[in-house]
């Protein structure tokens, strides 16, 4: 009865209809624009199933240098932890002997053996690792890549270096009593971390390609390694493994009753500044010869 007295004074109530027809296609068509079928293994968390190419474009715009350990962002967080642990404060002091009278408290001498025997690993298989990359790719790898083999053991001897000149410098007690070396900082901390860095983010691609590579490879493939093989942090799974292995290494340090945990905090950010530097030489290097190669 309301529609045909509106009707009688020449209002048309058909507008609601339309509208929502013309709503619900603009949806549709809406819906189908903005997702596609997902690529296998090929985009980050969707396998299978539908992607939208919104979150997907977020998603490429997150891995920003910043999250990148070659960056110089991390290279200043790393040197300004490194500034405030060689500090002589007493909070500091107070966290070293709190944790070491915990670690005399709860294991027996025997157990801090194996802690200590468990700090080399990492150490000496991540440098075992650069030794057998670099016979592996002055071999099979292209020349392009003796780059970063140079820059890699450069950077192993500016870090080994630099962790001698700063624990004369610093003169840090280790806690076991009777070591004539000094504890700050860590040797082996700062080794893992640099060596292992260098082991995941620059030599692992190259290594893999020259192993397991094809032949039949494009040819400016090999000639200019690409700008994610030389960013590889940005394998989550990559990052994990170069974390747990500092992490090993430095707790096993302080169980093993051979340094302060501010010795091996230390020597995790001097060896991350090492590497953050080493990484984005790197990648300056490789973008400027590519664009000359370009030109």
């Amino acid at each position: 009865e309301a529609r045909a007295a509106m009707a009688g004074f020449g209002v048309r109530l058909a507008w609601p209809r339309t509208s929502v027809s013309v709503i619900r296609t603009r949806f549709a068509v809406s819906r189908r624009r903005c997702h596609e079928p997902g690529v296998l293994f090929g985009r980050k968390g969707h396998r299978g199933g539908w992607v939208c190419r919104a979150s997907e474009n977020n998603g490429e715009q997150s891995e920003t240098p910043k999250r990148r350990v070659g960056s110089v962002s991390v290279l200043l967080l790393s040197a300004g932890e490194f500034g405030v642990l060689s500090l002589d404060t007493r909070f500091r002091t107070l966290i070293d002997e709190n944790v070491r009278n915990l670690v005399l408290a709860s294991s027996s001498e025997e157990g801090r053996g194996v802690a200590r025997a468990v700090s080399n690993v990492f150490p000496e298989f991540s440098l075992a690792f650069v030794g057998f990359a670099t016979a592996l790719l002055l071999i099979k790898g292209p020349v392009s890549v003796r780059l970063r083999l140079a820059i890699s053991w450069a950077t192993i001897g500016a870090a080994a270096i630099a962790v001698d000149v700063l624990k004369n410098h610093y003169q840090r007690t280790r806690p076991q009593l009777g070591l004539t070396s000094y504890a700050f900082p860590s040797g082996h901390t700062c080794a893992t971390t640099v060596c292992c860095g260098l082991a995941l983010f620059a030599l692992l691609d190259p290594v893999t390609r020259s192993v397991f590579g094809n032949d039949d490879d494009d040819a400016e493939e090999k000639v200019q390694p690409t700008k994610k093989s030389t960013t590889a942090p940005h394998d989550t799974f990559v990052r994990i493994m170069w974390i747990a292995a500092i992490a090993t290494t430095g707790t096993c340090r302080v169980l093993g009753n051979r340094h302060w945990v501010s010795d091996t905090a230390g020597g995790a950010a001097l060896g991350t500044a090492f590497l953050a530097v080493a990484l984005m030489a790197i990648e300056t290097i490789e973008k400027q010869t590519e664009s000359d190669a370009s030109e």
